[in-house]
């Protein structure tokens, strides 16, 4: 009978062990959305932004991303659904942005397309229609793109405004407003990290555009989405994927312009199609 009754307080020992371990791990459990949710974990615009530029890895790194230089592939999805996907670089130096589209069709390029933005002039080109002028709505959203739209809100914290509610759904909303669009920063209150850009303009009720930001990836330690999804109105409007990023690379002014090596290989397709002819 003794051994009987020290056998079962050590059994009770143990569950009691048990339970005091399912109390703590219920608690910590509990706890979690405390720690998760935009509400309860910030509360003011400046805190948001002050966790997500932290999640990056602070100001230097944030400030070291304005510089990259991309590579993948485009998806655009035109009104009739048929999707194409054609080799995209994309370059980025502070203030200055261009990305070069190749056209390949059937294997053969076919064409060249270039958008070019920066704070003296904006262009497009190709090289069966020439240049052209660039969208607003499309520097806008390159503007407010990842990872550029991290220098602008560096420099526009101070007049953002928290969301109410927003972190219901997993998400901390920070709002922008200037003469002309509203800014919203969707960031995820887990990972802190940029999930959206949302920007509706006031000039045009029924424009918006949304840049949405995924898969995100360590590149040198630094955390960058490998693929941009661009929404106009509602409507997916291109989709692209960087298979390769480079971050903080020494990219020549001269890059940023039409340049002899974005028409050279089109010149030769050219010139080879001519001579069969």
């Amino acid at each position: 009978m003794v051994g009987k009754e020290r056998g079962a307080e050590r059994a009770m020992k143990k569950t009691g062990a048990k339970i005091g371990r399912m109390t703590v791990i219920i608690a910590v459990m509990a706890a979690v959305p405390l720690i998760i949710s935009c509400s309860g974990e910030v509360k003011d615009a400046d805190s948001a932004i002050h966790r997500m530029i932290e999640a990056y890895g602070g100001p230097e790194k944030t400030e070291a991303m304005s510089t990259f230089a991309g590579k993948g592939f485009i998806k655009k999805i035109p009104h009739d659904y048929v999707a194409a996907s054609y080799p995209i670089d994309i370059y980025q130096k502070k203030d200055f942005y261009k990305n070069k589209v190749m056209i390949v069709e059937q294997g053969i390029l076919a064409d060249v397309r270039l958008i070019l933005v920066n704070d003296r002039e904006s262009f497009k080109w190709t090289w069966e229609d020439g240049r052209g002028e660039v969208p607003e709505w499309d520097i806008n959203m390159i503007k407010y793109r990842f990872p550029r739209v991290l220098g602008w809100i560096a420099e526009s914290a101070s007049s953002g405004e928290l969301v109410e509610g927003a972190g219901d759904d997993g998400n901390c909303m920070v709002r922008f407003k200037n003469p002309t669009e509203r800014v919203t920063l969707v960031i995820d209150d887990e990972s802190w990290l940029l999930k959206e850009t949302i920007v509706e303009s006031f000039i045009d009720s029924t424009f918006t555009s949304r840049d949405v930001y995924s898969e995100y990836r360590k590149v040198d330690d630094f955390w960058f989405p490998s693929r941009f999804s661009g929404y106009i109105r509602g409507q997916l409007s291109y989709e692209f994927i960087l298979v390769k990023v480079e971050i903080g690379v020494e990219i020549p002014d001269s890059v940023f312009g039409i340049t002899r090596e974005d028409t050279l290989r089109l010149k030769m397709v050219k010139r080879a199609a001519e001579r069969r002819e």
